[in-house]
């Protein structure tokens, strides 16, 4: 299997480790701290060609609640050696990353949803609803945001991409639909 490793970036400058499958364009749910370096040897003596993720992975608690969600971290995620990176959410209680796990839901999110300004804040929709993601009823505006694809006007420039995730701190984006938007991926996604 073609894996590499991603580095997992906490707003407090520490930094884990997980391993990306480039089969399945994702971060893989396991943490480290460790890894092993280009030119290093591992346990059995084999000179690491490739950074890897070393050591006993760190422990997950995937039955406990989430966190409240103030409380999750937002991180950034580097992979190597692409230089592919993207924002997504570490939970505390549960010990573990809950995505987006690769960069791809970024632009599924842009693709499918509207990002709507009500309220004081930024909500996501899914056009075909009338409730944003946290649950409450569309009345503001829909902001530049959405990607139409083909079915865009071919004379208007497409919206930049633009990763929702990264603007958890500036709290801007209503962390409720951002949550939400990860729970329910699979009823949404393409």
């Amino acid at each position: 299997m073609a894996t590499w490793m991603a580095n997992v970036r906490f707003p407090d400058g520490h930094v884990q480790y997980a391993t990306y499958c480039a089969v399945l364009c994702s971060v893989l749910d396991d943490l480290y701290d460790h890894f092993t370096t280009v030119g290093e040897a591992d346990p059995d003596g084999v000179i690491i060609r490739k950074a890897a993720v070393a050591g006993l992975a760190e422990p997950r608690y995937p039955d406990r609640h989430l966190s409240d969600v103030n409380r999750l971290l937002p991180v950034r995620i580097d992979v190597d050696p692409d230089g592919e990176n993207w924002a997504a959410l570490f939970c505390p209680s549960q010990n573990q990353l809950i995505g987006p796990m690769n960069g791809m839901v970024i632009g599924d999110m842009q693709r499918r949803m509207a990002l709507i300004s009500q309220r004081g804040k930024l909500h996501l929709q899914l056009p075909e609803n009338r409730l944003t993601l946290c649950g409450q009823m569309v009345t503001g505006k829909e902001v530049p945001y959405r990607d139409a694809g083909l079915l865009a006007d071919p004379d208007e420039e497409p919206p930049a991409r633009r990763d929702l995730y990264s603007e958890w701190h500036e709290g801007k984006v209503c962390r409720y639909c951002l949550l939400n938007a990860l729970i329910s991926y699979a009823d949404w996604a393409p």
